[in-house]
C-alpha cells in the first residue's frame, strides 16, 4: 500500500483515494494542498541508495475534474465545451483565470516546481548543492472522471506532447504506476517524509504489511493484495527472463524478448549493475548488434489503443517501442486510418541505444513500411493492447 498524505481531508476524493491506495509501498501520494494554488493529487515514488544515480523518482501532478456530461475540445489554447441537457455544446466557464482545463494543470505544475524549488532547503539533504529548477518538473495529468457511457472528444494527447490526459481511474493507475521519467531528482524516503511535514499533510493511510515475497500468504485487504500481486507479477517475469535466457530457453520460434542476434556474455563488465530482469553482458551484445543509423525491419505485434505507438518485433526477438514522436506523417495518418495492421512489416533506423534501470532499449523511428504475411522469422503474436495498457517504459 502506498503512503498517503492530505491537507484538507474532506476534499479527497473517495475513489481515488481506494485506486491509489493499490499502488506499491514506495508510492507517497499528497492529496488536497495548497501552494498558491490547490493540488488535487501529487503522485511521486522513492528512489532506493543504490539507485539514486541513475533513477529519477516519478513525480505525476493530476488535475481531478468529474463531469456528468460529454466535454469537447481540440484547441488547448482556447475555451472548452460541455454538451447540456438540450444536446447543444456550451462553452465551460470556471472560477479560475485559466480558460480550460489543461491550461489550469500546466500552471499548477508550473507553481508546484517553482515552490518545490525554492523550498528545497526545507526538505532535501542538507549535504546537497542547490538543485537546479529543472529537478522539480513534474508531469501533468488531466484526469476527468464520468458516469459509464460518457464519452468525451479530447485530442489523444497535448499537441506539445506535455501531459496526459485520462478518463478512467485504471487507465489513469495503470499509467501511474508504469511511468519511468527520463530526468528529474531522485527522492530518499526520508526527503519525503520531511516534504510531508513541511506541507504540514496528515498520514491518512500507510504500508502496514511488508510484503517480502510472492509465495507468501494472499494478504486479505485490497491494498495488501494489489501489492501482492504486482510483485508475484515482477517475480513471475524475472523467471521467464531467466529462462529464456538460458540455452534451452527457445521455444516455439520464440526467443528472449530482451534477446539479441548475437551470444550474450556470461561475465559482468566492470561498473556494470546487477537488477531484476537484468542479464550481466545483454547491452555489450546489442550494442554490437545494433548501432545507431542502422536500419532494422520490424513487425508489428502490438498497436496501442490510442494509436500513438506501436511495438514491433525484430527478427532476432528484440522488441522496440515506436512511438508516435518518431513516427513520419504518413505513417501516423495511415495509422488513424486504420491501415496499419497487426503483422505489417515497418522499416525503421536506430537512433541511439540506452540503458535505463537495467533495461536495455532502443530509440527508433519509422522510414516506411509496407503490409506483408507474417514469416516465421518474426515472433509476432497477435495481440492488441487493452485500454489503459501501455509497456513499462521508453
Amino acid at each position: 500500500m502506498a503512503h498517503i498524505y492530505a491537507g484538507d481531508t474532506s476534499k479527497v476524493d473517495e475513489e481515488v483515494l481506494k485506486a491509489v491506495q493499490t499502488l506499491p509501498d514506495d508510492f507517497w501520494i499528497f492529496a488536497e494542498f495548497d501552494i498558491e494554488r490547490n493540488v488535487d493529487w501529487l503522485i511521486m515514488r522513492e528512489v532506493p541508495a543504490s539507485e539514486k544515480a541513475s533513477r529519477p523518482s516519478t513525480m505525476i501532478l493530476t488535475e481531478l475534474k468529474r463531469s456528468d456530461k460529454p466535454i469537447r475540445a481540440w484547441n488547448m489554447n482556447g475555451p472548452w465545451d460541455k454538451l447540456d441537457d438540450s444536446g447543444t455544446y456550451l462553452e465551460i466557464h470556471t472560477d479560475k483565470p485559466e480558460i480550460n482545463y489543461y491550461q489550469q494543470v500546466l500552471h499548477t505544475s508550473s507553481t508546484l516546481q517553482d515552490w518545490l524549488w525554492r523550498n528545497q532547503r526545507f526538505y532535501l539533504e542538507s549535504h546537497l548543492p542547490v538543485q537546479p529548477i529543472d529537478s522539480f518538473k513534474p508531469w501533468p495529468d488531466l484526469l476527468i472522471m464520468s458516469p459509464p457511457g460518457v464519452r468525451h472528444q479530447l485530442p489523444i494527447r497535448p499537441p506539445t506532447g506535455y501531459g496526459g490526459f485520462w478518463f478512467g481511474l485504471e487507465q489513469w493507475v495503470n499509467h501511474v504506476q508504469r511511468w519511468n521519467p527520463r530526468a528529474g531528482y531522485s527522492w530518499s524516503r526520508e526527503e519525503l517524509t520531511r516534504l510531508a511535514e513541511f506541507l504540514g499533510l496528515k498520514a491518512i493511510a500507510t504500508p502496514s504489511v511488508a510484503v517480502s515475497s510472492a509465495s507468501g500468504e494472499m494478504p486479505k485487504d485490497l491494498g495488501g493484495f494489489m501489492a501482492w500481486l504486482i510483485r508475484l507479477e515482477e517475480r513471475v517475469g524475472r523467471l521467464e527472463q531467466r529462462l529464456q535466457a538460458s540455452p534451452s530457453g527457445e521455444r516455439n520460434g520464440f526467443q528472449s524478448s530482451a534477446g539479441t542476434a548475437g551470444s550474450v556474455p556470461t561475465g559482468t563488465a566492470p561498473g556494470e549493475p546487477s537488477a531484476p530482469g537484468y542479464r550481466p553482458g545483454e547491452t555489450l551484445a546489442i550494442q554490437e548488434t545494433y548501432a545507431a543509423g542502422q536500419q532494422v525491419e520490424g513487425r508489428i505485434y502490438r498497436i496501442s489503443p490510442q494509436r500513438d505507438y506501436v511495438l514491433a518485433s525484430l527478427p532476432d526477438g528484440f522488441t522496440v517501442l515506436l512511438h508516435i514522436s518518431k513516427m513520419s506523417e504518413n505513417f501516423q495518418r495511415k495509422l488513424n486510418l486504420g491501415m496499419v495492421q497487426l503483422g505489417d512489416t515497418v522499416r525503421m533506423e536506430v537512433l541511439q541505444i540506452e540503458r535505463d534501470r537495467g533495461q536495455v532499449r532502443l530509440e527508433v523511428r519509422d522510414v516506411g513500411m509496407q503490409a506483408t504475411e507474417p514469416t516465421s522469422a518474426f515472433p509476432v503474436p497477435r495481440i492488441e493492447l487493452e485500454p489503459g495498457e501501455e509497456p513499462t517504459s521508453w
